[in-house]
């Protein structure tokens, strides 16, 4: 009788995550296409655990996009994979479906993000995609970038001709 219970409570148990699998099929290009705020083939530079949505924090190198323009790099979050979060490799690149709320990016396993070797005959239906566009924070670095070179110089010359009118005199 024992035996009995303990074997019904570890299936029971052992099928626990089961009840939190996600069986999503695969929406089709012009489903994810239609529900996406932002369509992009970007390569993943970087992913961490988000502790304050729960889920994981993916950061992408857009190499192209087909929806809205976007920046050269973003961040988009993903709940943890037993609640339908996508999984990304690092440095894999995938062909990615977002959604926007509140200035937020975000996607899971059931809105047809597919791997670029997965992608061939989505990728072939898109077309050519935009390039990335530059973001205001990249043109804000390269404008300090190139004061303080400029100011870095003016310093050094203004420092090596005050070495030399001081020699002479």
């Amino acid at each position: 009788m024992y035996l009995k219970v303990l074997m019904l409570a570890c299936v029971f148990l052992g099928s626990f995550h089961l009840l939190n699998a996600c069986d999503c099929p695969n929406p089709g290009l012009d489903s994810a296409f239609s529900r996406a705020d932002l369509v992009f083939r970007g390569k993943v530079i970087g992913a961490e655990t988000n502790w304050v949505s729960g889920g994981q924090k993916y950061s992408f190198e857009v190499l192209e996009s087909w929806k809205n323009p976007t920046d050269k790099f973003l961040v988009a979050n993903s709940p943890f994979e037993k609640n339908c979060g996508a999984v990304f490799d690092q440095g894999g690149t995938y062909l990615i479906f977002l959604k926007k709320k509140y200035n937020t990016k975000y996607t899971d396993a059931c809105m047809g993000n597919l791997s670029e070797a997965d992608a061939s005959q989505e990728l072939k239906l898109l077309g050519a995609g935009m390039p990335p566009a530059s973001s205001e924070i990249t043109k804000t670095m390269m404008w300090t970038v190139g004061i303080l070179g400029v100011a870095s110089l003016l310093f050094l010359v203004f420092v090596v001709l005050r070495k030399k009118i001081f020699k002479r005199a």
